[in-house]
């Protein structure tokens, strides 16, 4: 077989300043992105069920994310969502919201559910969802609105494994059908997703078990 040559300015060739690199830009190469939007990773590990105000003590921030080089540091030097103990939670928001159904970006909104067997955290499949729904939400393809998705939370179980993506208007069967479809898309899912609304987990001191509002 003949030997491939890159030739001098060829695609993969450039010269810059009169100096030969494979970059368009050398110079702007280190050049941070940053984001329309600060987010935080939080993490929790609850031992049972507490009210509101015990729960934000178990509560840890684990980074404020400013550019994506940033994001994918953090991504690339911390614990997979798979390998995180079960009952405990990876939480995801919009700085200045936190992540609990009383805070008044979440008051009257809700979370669209997706719900995978355990099965999915030895796969892979429960880590590439969790990235693309962070992705998803610092690049805020899921809505026009820079303020209806308020975060997401990746929630390992024993019996299963959710993730959930938080929105701000819980009442707006529209704007929530859309933001479903394009989730689905991003995450791959084919299976039905619910949305349940805050304030009936709030009533219930339940994440997961109340009726669904909307379905997708």
């Amino acid at each position: 077989m003949a030997e491939e040559t890159v030739t001098k300015n060829s695609p993969t060739e450039k010269t810059t300043g009169g100096e030969n690199t494979v970059f368009d830009d050398k110079d702007n190469f280190t050049v941070s992105h940053p984001l329309s939007a600060r987010w935080v990773l939080w993490f929790d590990i609850p031992k049972h069920k507490v009210e509101a105000a015990n729960w934000m003590a178990t509560l840890k921030t684990v980074y404020t994310i400013t550019t994506i080089e940033e994001f994918w540091g953090v991504i690339n030097n911390m614990a997979k969502a798979s390998q995180l103990p079960a009952g405990s939670n990876f939480h995801f928001f919009k700085e200045g919201v936190k992540p609990m159904w009383e805070d008044p970006e979440n008051l009257h909104g809700g979370k669209w559910i997706i719900s995978t067997p355990v099965q999915s955290g030895k796969d892979g499949v429960l880590d590439r969802m969790w990235i693309d729904t962070m992705l998803a939400v610092i690049g805020q393809v899921l809505t026009d609105s820079e303020s209806e998705v308020c975060g997401c939370v990746c929630s390992p179980r024993k019996a299963q494994n959710r993730i959930a993506l938080w929105t701000k208007s819980g009442d707006q069967r529209k704007i929530q059908e859309d933001i479903a479809k394009k989730w689905k898309v991003i995450c791959q899912y084919e299976a039905g997703l619910s949305y349940q609304v805050h304030s009936e987990a709030s009533k219930r001191n339940s994440s997961f078990n109340n009726d669904d509002k909307f379905t997708a």
